[in-house]
């Protein structure tokens, strides 16, 4: 599988909980690792605020080296914008969504891999694919 992961599906991998079940399935099956280079501070700050430590952000790093980054230039802001406007998601999933809906139009067969509600649903409304474990 190609995918676009999030950080709530990143941080499933290091911490166990809830999703880290479907967050290890969805490793498995992930061929292709692509996300948002704003993930890596996400991911930092969401393992610093849990507690996490050297073991966690030694986790983080190994997951981090087979990822594809994408960027959103400052110049797509309107669109991110327009996009979100239809979704009114927090600004770190708004341009989440965004750059994954960009990818998306050159690798169709990507997926989201993602365990945030809102996200995942904004995703499906625009027609894009998410993964479901």
């Amino acid at each position: 599988m190609i995918a676009y992961w999030d950080t709530s599906a990143v941080i499933a991998l290091i911490f166990t909980e809830q999703h880290s079940a479907g967050a290890e399935i969805a490793k498995k099956a992930t061929t292709q690792y692509y996300a948002w280079h704003w993930l890596h501070v996400e991911a930092h700050c969401a393992i610093d605020r849990r507690g996490g430590g050297t073991a966690a952000h030694a986790k983080l790093a190994l997951w981090i080296a087979d990822v594809k980054w994408l960027d959103v230039p400052s110049a797509d802001y309107p669109a991110l914008l327009t996009l979100n406007q239809r979704h009114r998601l927090r600004s770190a999933d708004a341009g989440h969504l965004y750059c994954f809906q960009r990818a998306a139009h050159v690798l169709p067969d990507l997926q989201l891999v993602s365990f945030d509600t809102e996200l995942t649903t904004a995703a499906r409304a625009e027609n894009l694919r998410v993964f479901s474990p």
